[in-house]
């Protein structure tokens, strides 16, 4: 029975430690406060990364946030991205981290067979959680539980059976546990385990853009005009996109964190404007390219870039009666 699945897979007792955020080196220039986002509470640069960081980043607010990323780096809320490469447990705020490890004979084992890793981190009320598990070596499956012992589970994310994840709208400031393990019994093998964690209000924000395709701008190989804008996106959210131009025939390209890309020229048979509808499945810097149908076409146009606040993630009780598994660790 599922039930009995669920019931003899969840509850841990031992968790990860993180270390508490930090940054080093020589402070940052962070020029001026220019952006129509500056001083909102959030650090809209694209050059920072972390809790503090705005959802939507994009290139026109290079260094034109100045007091807000200043104060959000000096609590140590944003760093400079890639400042923390290879020291996962120091990034801003806890944010996000990479585990990688291995079910093998020697972990724990739940009664129902599997071997199991245990994973914490620290939510907070009101933020996003995006747990993602991988592995090419066996099925895996992924339990999270919340301080208050609410479960959630996932094994074949997005149909693909080597990856499970679980995106969670967090309601609970505490200690949430993290389980991996097999959806077989006994299956052995290598894992990536990331657990990434962003502010939803922040996430969730609309920006609005009036921009101008013109002589000096890149171009694509094609000879088309181009400008981009990038934003931190998550698994679970809606992404709406909107380009509207009475100067040319525009052409819209939504580029995710791995290359892949989706492409809209004209949304209800309307020259002059481009929609993308897209629900994410990746964690990280997704581009949105505004150009044209035609090469060298010029002129004004406006963007919407929405991400929605919503994210996946459903709760499995436990039946009635039942007693979640307290799993004994090994030191690690």
């Amino acid at each position: 029975m599922i039930w009995q699945r669920i019931a003899l897979r969840v509850a841990v007792c031992a968790f990860l430690g993180s270390a508490p955020a930090a940054h080093a080196g020589p402070e940052p220039r962070f020029g001026d406060d220019s952006s129509s986002w500056a001083n909102d509470g959030e650090c809209d640069d694209p050059r920072f990364e972390g809790a503090g960081s705005a959802g939507a980043l994009l290139d026109d607010d290079r260094a034109h946030d100045a007091s807000d990323c200043k104060k959000l780096f000096d609590q140590g809320r944003v760093a400079l991205r890639g400042a923390n490469q290879g020291r996962p447990e120091d990034s801003a705020s806890n944010r996000s981290r990479v585990e990688h490890g291995r079910l093998q004979s020697g972990d724990d084992v739940l009664t129902s067979g599997e071997f199991a890793d245990v994973f914490r981190f620290d939510g907070r009320s009101g933020s996003r959680a995006i747990v993602d598990l991988r592995s090419s070596d066996f099925d895996p499956y992924v339990l999270v539980r919340t301080p208050s012992g609410a479960q959630f589970d996932d094994d074949d994310y997005a149909e693909d059976a080597g990856r499970a994840l679980v995106a969670l709208e967090l309601d609970e400031t505490g200690e949430y546990q993290v389980v991996v393990t097999s959806f077989s019994e006994g299956e052995t093998g290598n894992y990536s385990l990331s657990i990434a964690l962003e502010n939803d209000t922040a996430a969730a924000r609309r920006r609005d853009r009036n921009g101008e395709l013109d002589l000096g701008d890149e171009t694509l190989t094609t000879g088309e005009y181009v400008d981009t804008y990038r934003f931190q996106g998550w698994p679970g959210q809606h992404l709406s996109l909107d380009v509207e131009s009475d100067d040319f025939d525009t052409y819209l390209i939504l580029k995710d964190p791995h290359g892949g890309q989706v492409e809209n020229d004209d949304a209800d048979e309307s020259r002059g404007h481009s929609r993308i509808e897209q629900d994410l499945t990746e964690a990280g810097v997704y581009s949105v390219l505004v150009t044209s149908y035609e090469p060298g076409a010029t002129g004004a146009y406006r963007l919407e870039i929405h991400p929605s606040g919503r994210a996946g993630g459903v709760e499995v009780p436990l039946p009635r009666g039942a007693s979640p598994l307290t799993v004994s660790l090994r030191t690690r």
